[in-house]
Formats: structure tokens, sequence, C-alpha cells
């Protein structure tokens, strides 16, 4: 039989362990489900993108939209949920009944901190090394599962190894426990997970998601399409890693539509002469990165593959696919050391899709197009769009629908990276929805 300790005999490290891992688990729980709310927030609803942006609040979408901060098709969250609600209950049963509960509680409560910290160092070690970043709201939840651990250290006043001994002594009673609370965790995970997946069968168009307007900005990156159903119009920065899957991601749907939809591509580089003076978002990443400078060499490479063949027919769609390509080589950039777009860089990237250069000599056509005024009033005709309609952070999608020719009067913006599922199934709801219409 485990020991039953009379109260004044239960030690001040054990009240006070188990007061501060109460208060931690609650910090954690609270934190994972704040997480988890605005994750399927950034993932399937249109108005939200404080995850799955570039350029958002915390900067977390690296991070917080790599594979491993998924499991089993919902985000890690949900799980450090259950975990510091189970720990949030045995905390509470130690605080409430401490003669009876500390002894036989300490052991599970220990092994749990260790393989919860387990857990958090790796994670910790994958965003730095794999993601190569790392996110203010990781950052905290790292902090607090360091504090209890060190909570579950202090609970056990005999030191670790006596500690981890412990659970297996007595196992009736601690083996109760911990089938109990592993049921909880099953239970709560259970269901977070339905909640999340009912959830995320449709993307709803919030009211503040419908834009006035029948046509997006001039651009020559656009895919080809003669009759389009829907046209994409995809705001980019070249820095920003969520830009370069939607990017990836709307190209390979367009290709699948057989010309459904036509994917036309803006330039939204937030730095220097490619937005506006009075532009509010302004991003760190994209000025270190010079984003700027690479939307204007994008924009040459389409002019020189167009001023190939003056007279063709065949010209603008020429343009089109060199300028792609070119975007597609400087998103490959982003695998490489920080700052991605040197004149250096951007040089060898007009090289790789096909473009005579020589950054040696001083009148080389493709040095005087990156210092041309003409381009960066294209690229900053593109920002003054995004900023007139608010879009503030990266990824943007507008999405115009099209009657034969004649474009619909309301167009859906979208923030943020998203998981769209079926493509086919979204754009026939979300013309339902606006448009009160079937596909």
């Amino acid at each position: 039989m485990l020991k039953a300790y009379p109260n004044h005999d239960v030690p001040h490290p054990e009240l006070t362990g188990a007061a501060i891992l109460w208060l931690s688990s609650l910090a954690g729980g609270s934190l994972s489900v704040f997480l988890t709310v605005a994750k399927f927030r950034s993932a399937f609803r249109c108005d939200e993108s404080l995850l799955s942006a570039c350029g958002a609040l915390f900067e977390c979408g690296r991070v917080l939209t790599s594979p491993r901060s998924l499991l089993l098709g919902v985000p890690i969250s949900t799980f450090s949920t259950s975990y510091y609600v189970v720990l949030l209950g045995l905390a509470t049963a130690m605080l409430v009944r401490p003669a009876r509960y500390a002894a036989m509680l300490r052991p599970l409560i220990l092994w749990l901190a260790f393989f919860g910290a387990l857990f958090v160092a790796f994670l910790a070690a994958y965003a730095v090394l794999v993601v190569r970043g790392l996110c203010s709201y990781c950052i905290t939840i790292y902090a607090i599962q360091l504090v209890v651990f060190l909570c579950a250290w202090l609970m056990n006043p005999g030191g670790l190894l006596a500690g981890f001994a412990a659970l297996w002594t007595d196992m009736r009673l601690r083996g109760g426990v911990a089938l109990i609370s592993g049921l909880g965790f099953v239970a709560l995970t259970t269901a977070q997970m339905a909640f999340y997946r009912t959830g995320a069968t449709s993307m709803k168009v919030e009211p503040r998601c419908v834009v006035e307007g029948r046509s997006l900005p001039e651009t020559v990156l656009r895919t080809h399409s003669r009759e389009p159903e829907v046209e994409v119009g995809l705001f980019v920065d070249l820095a920003c890693p969520a830009c370069r899957e939607e990017f990836v991601s709307w190209l390979r749907d367009a290709r699948e539509s057989r010309g459904r939809y036509q994917i036309s591509v803006f330039h939204y580089a937030r730095e220097g002469y490619c937005v506006p003076p009075n532009f509010p978002a302004a991003n760190p990443g994209s000025r270190t990165n010079s984003s700027c400078a690479a939307a204007v060499a994008v924009e040459c490479v389409a002019k020189f593959a167009a001023e190939a063949e003056p007279n063709s027919a065949l010209a603008p769609r020429r343009a089109a696919d060199a300028g792609l390509n070119m975007m597609a080589r400087l998103f490959d950039l982003q695998d490489t050391s920080s700052p991605y777009f040197t004149r250096e860089n951007l040089f060898a990237a007009a090289a790789d899709v096909g473009l005579t250069v020589d950054i040696t000599a001083p009148d080389d056509p493709f040095n005087r197009c990156l210092d041309d005024p003409a381009m960066r009033t294209r690229v900053l005709e593109h920002a003054r769009f995004g900023m007139n309609q608010k879009l503030m952070e990266t990824p943007g999608a507008f999405f115009l629908f099209y009657d034969g020719h004649v474009p619909a009067d309301r167009m859906v913006l979208v923030k943020g990276a998203k998981v769209y599922g079926d493509v086919d199934a979204l754009m026939d709801s979300l013309r339902q929805q606006l448009l009160g219409q079937n596909g």
C-alpha cells in the first residue's frame, strides 16, 4: 500500500511544484487551444491568415505550416491541449488532497513531464535545423514545458532516478491512474479531431472576404485559358515561403483544370520602391532578401521574351511562360542562404531560364532593365491594388468568377495559404455562396 501522508507531513516542495504545475498546465492548455483555433481559421477560413501568411503579426507561418505541425491530419496543438488538460487534472488532485494523492501521482507526473520535454526538444530541433525558423508561440510552449518538467522534478525530493523508478512500485494503484489519464487523453484528442475535421469540410465566404469589382490589375504573368470559369489573382512576395507553396499548388491546379482556371500572378514585394510611400505593412524579410529587385527581374525576363518575337501572336504566351519560369527559379532560392536575391543570384536565375546575360558588362540589357523606372512602376501598380483592398500579408488570392466572357461584379479575397482539398468542389461552392448560382 502507498503511505498516506498526514497533511502536516506533506513536504512544501511538493505543494509548491503542484501549484506551479497547475498554473503552467492551464497556460499551456490555453495557448494550445488558441493555436488550434488559429490554425483552423488560417487554413480553412478566407478572412484569417495569422498562421498561414508572411507578414502576419508573429511571423509563425514557416514553422506552424511545416509538415511536423500536423499529426494524423490535425495540428499537434490538439494533442498538446489534451496533454496539458491531463496534467491540470493531476495537479488539481494533488492540491485538493495532497496527503492522499501526492505519493501516488508524483512519479506519473514526472514521466509525463519527461516525455513532454523530449517531444518539444524534438520539435525545437526540427524548427531550427530543418525549417530554419522559430515562432514566438512555439518558444512559449517550450518555456512552459521546461517549467512543467522542473516542477515535476521539484515534486520528487528523492531525485529524478528515484522518481522515475517509483512508477513501477505498487502498479495496482498507479497503473489505474495511468490508465485513466491515458483514456482521458485519448477521449479529449478524439473529440478535438472530430470537431476539427467536421469544420474543415468547406470554406465559408465571410462578408469581409467579398470585394467589389470585376477586374484585376494588368499582368503578363498569366496561365493560358481561353474561357476560364475562374480567374485566381495570386499576390506573392518572392521571399515568402507560403507564397511559394501557393504558387506551385495553383499552377498545378490550373494545369489539371484543363482551362477552367486561369492563374494571374501579381507582385507584392512589400519593401522599397515596390510599395507606395504610405504602405503600412512593410516586411523585414522582404527587405533583407531584396524582394523588390526580384519582382523587377521577373518583369524584365518576361519583357525580353516578348521582345524576342515582337510580331508573333505567341509573344504574350512566351512572355508569360518566361516570367513564370523565372518566378519559379527565384522561389527556389529560398532553399539557399539569405539574402536570396542579390544581383549575382538574379543574373544566375535569368541565365538558368535561357536569357543571355553578362553581369560584368555595364551596358548589359538585363542589368539596365533592373534599374528601369518603367519596370518598377509595373510592380508598384500591383502593390497599390493590394493595399487598396487592405491586403496586408502574402499570399493573397482574389477569385473572380466568369459567366462566359462576363466577369462577376464581386470577387472573393482569400488571405494566406489555405488547405483547399477538392478545388473543383471549392470553386463551385464559392460561386454558389457568392453569386447564388451553380458552377
